[in-house]
């Protein structure tokens, strides 16, 4: 989904990402999200829409798309790291 934040939560955004993998900011932006204890909102948007890899690229390139998006988090948390940082995510998002 599409986050709305402060770039102060992340100073120097260039620095503090440059290190990362190509997907890995989305790992990154997490990690700050619960290290600050913020509470996140889902918030359904009108008239916007994501589209998935495989609508923008096919159905191939796609999916070999997705395989590089899961390898770029895998290098900045382990599999149980990635499961941890969803359910504190989702715990953030309760009412």
């Amino acid at each position: 989904g599409e986050r709305v934040l402060p770039r102060a939560l992340f100073g120097d955004p260039l620095t503090s990402m440059a290190a990362l993998p190509r997907w890995g900011a989305e790992v990154f932006i997490n990690q700050r999200i619960i290290d600050l204890g913020l509470r996140l909102a889902v918030v359904d948007w009108p008239d916007v829409a994501h589209t998935r890899k495989h609508d923008k690229v096919g159905a191939l390139r796609g999916a070999a798309e997705e395989i590089r998006m899961m390898g770029d988090a895998l290098r900045v948390l382990s599999p149980v790291g990635l499961f941890r940082q969803n359910v504190e995510l989702m715990r953030l998002s309760r009412p």
